[in-house]
């Protein structure tokens, strides 16, 4: 049974090529308005990359159902490096302690109180208090970590991506969710992308606020992401670049100076039709011409950091899923340093980090699925 704890250093392929993440940390600052913006030149300030030493692996491929998965979805970890996760084949909604052990299951399927579907878009953990966002019966549930379903706090959406946090629990006890803020209707040309904002709900269940779209160098984000310390992050479709919004106006623009990358042959041979769509959305006049990769895939978030992934160029075995592709982790401090970065390994999928460890979901040689946590060593 593949469950329990572990202590093995992770050796990336290629992580021993150079990166320009390399060397001491060279940065120009400066002051426009509010934001201070932060232009990264070379080098970081761990002046390496951090490395993963797997300490939790969580699932096997047959055997105990209590450890065999079929598609987790959503995984957040628990005060004390236990971990909640939902698996949608199974429409179950697990929780293991510290040690990988299955501490039972959360809830049940069905449409009554404190039951769930199989299409759920959002998981967040605050405190001792779990919710689970289920689009299946419009509703988010909230439950103790023992497993006590203690009501609902708001209804659920899908206007999320496969990257972006569907629900976002903030250190206040607030909860945020998003929402439309223009309805489609007779008459009403949708914008590109669609204006959608966050709900916000407080400790009492009640919504408190709404929190509008954001422009960025005077285009709509693609990107609204909600930190977790309060503000928001916006960031760039062309650049590797994004901004963290105060709640007091303040904000800090960080730019990078990564190049985007294409897709390799593996990845147009493995993705040929998603990518034959993705060019034809852009208008492109070679269909089948490989397209070059976005910027950062996805943001996470632990009290004072910033996690960016960035995607990489492919091993050459190419990826079945966008969320699943070869990537690396830029982290950032609140003040928009840049101190390192973190290479994931291949056929993983990153879901949380905390100060201390990264958590991410891998997927076997079968595509069987594990929850691992891995310790971040770091340079400094």
């Amino acid at each position: 049974m593949a469950v329990g704890l572990a202590s093995a250093l992770l050796v990336v392929p290629g992580c021993g090529e150079p990166s320009l993440s390399d060397g001491p940390l060279a940065a120009v600052m400066s002051q426009s308005g509010d934001t201070m913006i932060v232009e990264v030149r070379s080098g970081s300030t761990w002046e390496s990359p951090a490395r993963l030493v797997e300490e939790l692996r969580i699932g096997e491929l047959e055997g105990n159902p209590d450890y065999t998965f079929g598609q987790l979805t959503h995984v957040a970890p628990t005060p004390g490096g236990g971990v909640v996760a939902f698996d949608a084949p199974s429409v179950r909604l697990m929780s293991f302690d510290a040690d990988g052990v299955a501490l039972g299951v959360i809830g049940g399927a069905g449409e009554g109180p404190g039951e769930y579907g199989a299409d759920i878009t959002g998981l967040a953990v605050l405190d001792d208090r779990v919710f689970l966002s289920d689009l299946s019966n419009a509703r988010t549930s909230v439950y103790e970590l023992s497993g006590e379903f203690i009501g609902t706090a708001g209804k659920a959406t899908r206007l999320r991506n496969q990257f972006e946090l569907g629900l976002v629990a903030r250190h206040d006890g607030s909860l945020l969710s998003r929402i439309l803020m223009v309805m489609p209707g007779p008459g009403v040309e949708m914008p590109d992308p669609w204006p959608i904002g966050f709900e916000v709900r407080g400790t009492n269940g009640e919504v408190t606020d709404t929190i509008r779209p954001q422009s960025f160098h005077g285009v709509q984000s693609s990107t609204l992401e909600a930190l977790p310390w309060g503000g928001l992050l916006v960031d760039s479709r062309d650049q590797f670049e994004f901004e963290l919004r105060e709640p007091d106006g303040r904000a800090v623009r960080v730019q990078m100076p990564f190049e985007r990358v294409p897709y390799s042959e593996a990845e147009v041979r493995s993705l040929g039709p998603v990518l034959r769509a993705i060019a034809a959305a852009d208008g492109s006049s070679d269909p089948d011409a490989p397209k070059l990769k976005g910027t950062y895939l996805e943001y996470l978030f632990n009290d004072e950091e910033v996690w960016a992934r960035r995607p990489a160029q492919d091993s050459g075995e190419g990826w079945s899923s966008a969320q699943y592709q070869i990537s690396t982790l830029d982290v950032f401090r609140r003040d928009g340093t840049y101190l390192g970065e973190v290479q994931l390994p291949p056929r993983t999928r990153p879901v949380a980090v905390t100060a201390r460890d990264l958590y991410v979901v891998e997927l076997g040689e079968l595509d069987e699925p594990y929850i691992v946590r891995y310790r971040v060593q770091r340079p400094d």
